[in-house]
């Protein structure tokens, strides 16, 4: 058995029997972690979230790690069991990665995230819940997940311009994945990627906002919305997987812009209570304004992710990222 200071918990979730490719990404992230931090002298040990939460907390209490690393998405398939990553850390008296659990639980349900932000006064597009409450104003509108990650159920059909087509779109998406669903305003225009990290021995510390990424919809057909599917992120032979193409904004070049976005990054940051890392998707619609269509606080870790480019594009290597993203009581083995 390594030595307590040596050893490092990497936490996750297992996925199902004949999951897709966004759960089955999971098992890749698990070994990337375990290589990385290995370069850094620390011995990482995977401690699956299996049939039962409480043979999980048994086997974190064992092993007694330094901290962990906590890539928990979900439980046997469901989203809303995220906060269990940091809810058995906390359990088992071990610091870990990420956001706790009230600010997963508050990110993890979109809608209830939507209404925070307006409260707090930031921009995000409007939405709906039924269809009674249609505004032709608002049309179209993009039909989202309300709990889910991934982009699960978006594709080119997810934009509706009546309510007609917005009810045949909702039975379908009830009877493939189940769940809950919104209708969001859409906003043409352009999708930026702002990656924030904070610095877990100075949690009061205003976080690093990271090189802005955009996603650029390259050669995209004239009819279809312009949005990063589920195609785009997990079907490598489909055409927007190679179509969706993302690039940093030169910061010497696009200064008001970048000063813009980290400034509304900081903002919600402050207005949900984020701690350690996150990405925020903004859109840039009418009169340049932004508004906000997603806030993710337990971003991807996969080498090739969104976050984990950000970070390379700042100059911080994987294996640095991830000590960094550690409680300070693990940084120093």
């Amino acid at each position: 058995m390594p030595s307590d200071r040596a050893t490092i918990a990497i936490l996750y979730d297992r996925p199902l029997p004949g999951a897709d490719a966004d759960e089955r990404e999971r098992l890749e992230v698990v070994a990337a972690v375990r290589t990385a931090l290995a370069t850094r002298g620390l011995t990482a040990v995977p401690v699956v979230l299996g049939a039962s939460p409480q043979t999980c907390l048994t086997r974190l209490r064992a092993l007694h790690p330094k901290a962990a690393v906590n890539l928990v998405e979900g439980w046997k398939g469901d989203a809303v069991y995220e906060v269990l990553g940091p809810l058995l850390c906390r359990a088992a008296g071990i610091p870990c990665s990420g956001n706790p659990a009230h600010v997963l639980a508050l990110a993890g349900a979109k809608t209830q995230l939507k209404e925070h932000l307006l409260w707090r006064g930031l921009p995000t597009p409007p939405w709906i819940h039924s269809l009674e409450d249609w505004r032709p104003d608002d049309a179209p509108y993009l039909i989202k997940s309300i709990e889910a990650h991934g982009s699960l159920g978006l594709d080119r059909h997810a934009l509706v311009r009546s309510p007609a087509e917005a009810k045949a779109r909702l039975r379908a998406l009830r009877r493939r994945h189940g769940g809950s669903w919104f209708l969001e305003r859409y906003v043409e225009g352009r999708e930026f990627h702002v990656s924030l990290l904070g610095d877990p021995a100075q949690p009061d510390k205003p976080p690093r906002v990271l090189p802005v990424a955009e996603t650029v919809f390259a050669d995209w057909p004239e009819h279809e919305p312009r949005i990063v599917d589920y195609r785009a992120k997990w079907r490598p032979a489909s055409r927007a997987y190679h179509k969706t193409q993302r690039r940093f904004l030169d910061h010497s070049k696009d200064a008001p812009l970048c000063t813009a976005l980290a400034h509304l990054g900081r903002r919600v940051w402050n207005a949900i209570g984020l701690e350690s890392y996150a990405r925020l998707d903004i859109r840039e619609g009418r009169d340049d304004r932004l508004e906000i269509i997603d806030v993710n606080p337990n971003p991807s870790l996969h080498p090739q992710a969104g976050f984990v480019a950000a970070a390379n594009a700042a100059g911080i290597d994987y294996a640095r990222l991830l000590v960094t993203l550690l409680p300070c009581t693990a940084s120093d083995s």
